[in-house]
């Protein structure tokens, strides 16, 4: 249903659009409240795509995050390391926010979710 309200605005005015997309974020926030930890860190796109923001282990330890774009011939956004992966993940999903407008897959690597888990309270 998502996919058709986004395919839907696309043929509309920017604020039905937002509307739209406003719609689906709203859907997803609701069903996230049933998703385990890995399925809310690796958050698929609501609105459309733009590549994929991953947070990855760094050369020498810690995490980086970087952005590789929708077609994977490049990568840029090389940030990082991270020491703590919360800290990575947080910057992931605000790079996905204020530079793609939320666009984006944000993928987290098995040892950053593995690292939050054993922090959790």
């Amino acid at each position: 249903m998502t996919a058709n309200i986004i395919n839907l605005a696309d043929r509309q005015t920017p604020a039905v659009r937002r509307r739209a997309c406003d719609a689906a974020t709203a859907q997803r926030a609701e069903q996230s409240r049933r998703l385990s930890l890995g399925e809310v860190m690796n958050d698929p796109p609501a609105c459309g795509y733009r590549g994929t923001v991953h947070v990855m282990p760094a050369e020498h330890g810690g995490f980086t995050v970087s952005h590789e774009s929708e077609n994977g011939n490049s990568w840029g956004e090389m940030l990082g390391p991270f020491d703590q992966a919360a800290n990575a993940v947080g910057i992931a999903h605000r790079l996905n926010a204020v530079q793609y407008a939320g666009q984006c897959a944000v993928v987290v690597c098995a040892g950053a979710l593995a690292e939050i888990e054993w922090e959790r309270p």
